[in-house]
């Protein structure tokens, strides 16, 4: 092709547009990072004809760019089926093992999820957790949301996280009131009610925000 009006040149970059936004959608991020593939004519503009040797060329750039983006985005297509031809469980184990989980969250939920009972594991989790909170305040009356609510209350606090010295100080307890509170209200409470299969990915963020409590709870301090 000498001619940069050659209508083999529109097709070819029309095909690959077409087969990119098939493939990745319009206007995402894969979608934007592949389309300069679709650009095959890279020959400068002139008022008149261009140079047939100048064209020649700027469609020999326009073809190494292109083969080089779409071996990318071909590579990225066989990673994802690979991804999604393997189980869920072999991912999640390797996410769950590469977690820094607080000790009693590893020790009450780690042989459950390892051995597959992903359920089981968040619940064990959610007690491990409700038993530190017990421990460190005190209050072995009460369970589950309400004894995170008497025990990080902004009003009257047995635990704090701060020394509630501003409103500042205040909106965190009450969002961490809150945090807790809400772990057992979503992900005990209904695990201990009905009957619930959770997937493995699903465990793996539900233990690691458990465990995240936790930690945080170690630096409470008693409320003044």
């Amino acid at each position: 092709m000498r001619d940069r009006s050659d209508p083999r040149i529109q097709q070819l970059e029309m095909g690959i547009e077409t087969t990119l936004v098939d493939v990745f959608g319009a206007d995402t991020l894969d979608y934007q990072r592949y389309s300069l593939a679709a650009k095959i004519d890279r020959a400068r503009q002139y008022v008149g004809p261009t140079p047939p040797h100048e064209v020649l060329e700027g469609l020999r750039r326009g073809k190494e760019d292109a083969q080089g983006l779409l071996s990318q985005a071909v590579r990225q297509l066989e990673e994802a089926i690979g991804d999604s031809s393997e189980s869920p469980d072999p991912r999640a184990g390797r996410a769950f093992e590469q977690l820094d989980l607080h000790p009693e969250i590893a020790r009450g939920a780690s042989a459950l999820f390892q051995g597959g009972r992903y359920t089981e594991a968040i619940e064990a989790a959610c007690k491990a957790l409700d038993g530190l909170v017990k421990l460190r305040s005190g209050r072995n009356d009460l369970d589950g949301a309400p004894l995170m609510q008497q025990v990080f209350s902004v009003s009257n606090p047995i635990l704090a996280f701060s020394k509630l010295e501003d409103d500042s100080d205040r909106s965190e307890q009450q969002g961490m009131m809150n945090l807790f509170a809400g772990a057992m209200l979503a992900f005990r409470n209904p695990r201990a009610h009905k009957f619930i299969e959770d997937h493995p990915e699903a465990a793996v963020k539900y233990i690691q925000f458990i465990s995240m409590l936790a930690g945080r709870l170690d630096g409470a301090m008693e409320a003044q």
